[in-house]
């Protein structure tokens, strides 16, 4: 397997457009570029009008040469190629009277940005309240929860979806998938590869293991344990048992005393409760093949959410005693402003803001899983590549739409994306195969339509080991050449 040493984009830029007339004959339209050759995909609300697009687009000046025809979610969809801009293609279609209009990006509610927000002014607050204490000491309890709470709330803002893993059964799920689906077209004695196989590592621009990376990854996966449960457990203990008896208690190898303070030390115990509660919880694995038990399901369903609900009660507490109990007896807790003592309402809004935090946290997920898409496109894409080239074409606008519609309902996993992503590894690695020359014989011709497998078992013995033929390709192209203007 050669390249031409230049990375393959796994993250192909797509631009859809919807029909904003409910009788137009176009659904949407998507427009993506591989290898700086421009693709088009029609969404077509009938397959009658198939032909009819067909020869709009096909003649002069648009050119558009169809690839394949495919049917998705119940849509026809056709993946035409050409020289034609966007712009030109969607003023084609307004002739007809369609009327096209890019989406705009909907904003959902993102619980974890909006828990670090929270958090963020929250803390904030508290910490500028360490600092204004009646004695003109800092107030380490409070400096130290404030600081590491501001510290887990920057790593929740650059990772704002929780913990992100490898969703390893579903990616074997999936390569079995394809293996079914490609494994009656190879030819005899040709296998469908391995699942257990690691293709992209076998691809020459394999992503980097720089340390800097390897550590991004890492707070990538665990930005939960470590930001939302490990900063803040620190940030708990030292409210539980002041931070300043921390030194002399280690030398005499015992525990520090608790905080004298009973609602600050109730604040700091439940918290490190709730937060041990949420340790225990557990990301959903549905494509494990393994049962599961009831403690399972416990700890994917319910732990976090119950963890988080403790410590609004237990953040709920510490506005309390910020408020009500840093006057008369207890004036040593308030802030000094200007020479005038004053409750420690800093530290109350602080807190108040601080759990509300807590509570938008309860409408975020422990964690997602996340197929490698990476590895799964290098293994479809050689597991195409040993059928016969004439195949290839209708078999991957087949396989495409067959993973966007397993991926449903992910806007970044659309029939476009995962198309282009698949064309350009295939180009990259696997010319020969061409997997964009057009089926008909000409513009306008119709396109000659590979039935979808049946869904049975490849009877193909696994080939683990098999590294792909050389060959001598200096750029490979896309092997289909545009109509003459």
């Amino acid at each position: 397997m050669e390249g031409d040493g230049k990375p393959v984009t796994y993250m192909q830029s797509v631009v859809t457009y919807r029909n904003a007339s409910a009788r137009g004959k176009v659904e949407s339209v998507d427009f993506s570029t591989v290898d700086g050759h421009r693709l088009t995909f029609l969404r077509l609300r009938s397959p009658a009008v198939s032909r009819e697009m067909q020869q709009l687009l096909g003649r002069a000046p648009l050119h558009q040469q169809l690839v394949a025809t495919t049917t998705v979610e119940g849509r026809q969809v056709m993946v035409l190629r050409g020289e034609a801009a966007p712009a030109e293609i969607l003023n084609a279609l307004k002739s007809q009277g369609e009327s096209f209009r890019a989406p705009k990006p909907q904003k959902s509610l993102n619980a974890w940005k909006m828990r670090s927000i929270l958090g963020f002014s929250g803390q904030a607050l508290q910490l500028t309240s360490s600092f204004l204490r009646p004695s003109g000491k800092i107030d380490k309890s409070i400096f130290v929860f404030a600081v590491a709470n501001l510290t887990a709330n920057t790593i929740n803002l650059v990772y704002d979806h929780g913990a992100q893993v490898d969703d390893t059964h579903r990616l074997r799920f999936l390569k079995q998938k394809m293996n079914r689906e490609i494994a009656p077209h190879l030819p005899a004695g040709e296998a469908a590869f391995d699942i257990n196989d690691n293709r992209k590592s076998l691809r020459p621009d394999e992503e980097s293991h720089e340390p800097i990376d390897e550590a991004k990854g890492f707070l990538k996966r665990h930005s939960v344990a470590i930001g939302e449960l490990g900063l803040r457990y620190l940030a708990a203990i030292g409210l539980a048992f002041p931070v300043q008896h921390w030194k002399s208690s280690l030398n005499k190898r015992q525990l520090p005393p608790i905080n004298t303070s009973p609602l600050r030390a109730y604040t700091g115990l439940s918290s490190i409760f709730g937060k041990t509660l949420a340790l225990g919880s557990k990301i959903p694995d549905p494509y494990n093949p393994e049962p599961v038990g009831w403690l399972d399901r416990l700890r994917e369903k319910y732990t976090f959410l119950a963890g988080g609900w403790i410590e609004v009660s237990s953040f709920g507490v510490m506005a309390y005693d910020a408020f009500f109990n840093s006057t008369g007896k207890n004036a040593d807790r308030g802030i000094k402003i200007n020479g005038k003592l004053h409750r420690d309402w800093l530290g109350g809004i602080g807190a108040s803001l601080f759990t509300a935090g807590y509570i938008a946290r309860s409408w975020a997920k422990f964690g997602e899983r996340h197929v490698n898409m990476e590895e799964l496109y290098a293994h479809t894409s050689d597991t195409l590549a040993r059928t016969p080239p004439e195949k290839v074409p209708q078999l991957l606008a087949d396989t495409a739409a067959s993973l966007s519609e397993h991926f449903k309902g992910d806007p970044t996993l659309n029939y476009a994306s995962i198309y282009s992503n698949l064309a350009a590894d295939v180009c990259r690695y696997h010319a020969q195969a061409a997997p964009l020359a057009p089926l008909g014989a000409g513009v306008g011709a119709p396109v000659a339509v590979v039935e979808k497998p049946a869904n049975k078992p490849a009877t193909a013995t696994p080939d683990t080991h098999v590294q792909l033929v050389q060959r001598e390709i200096a750029s490979p192209p896309l092997p289909m050449a545009v109509a003459s203007r």
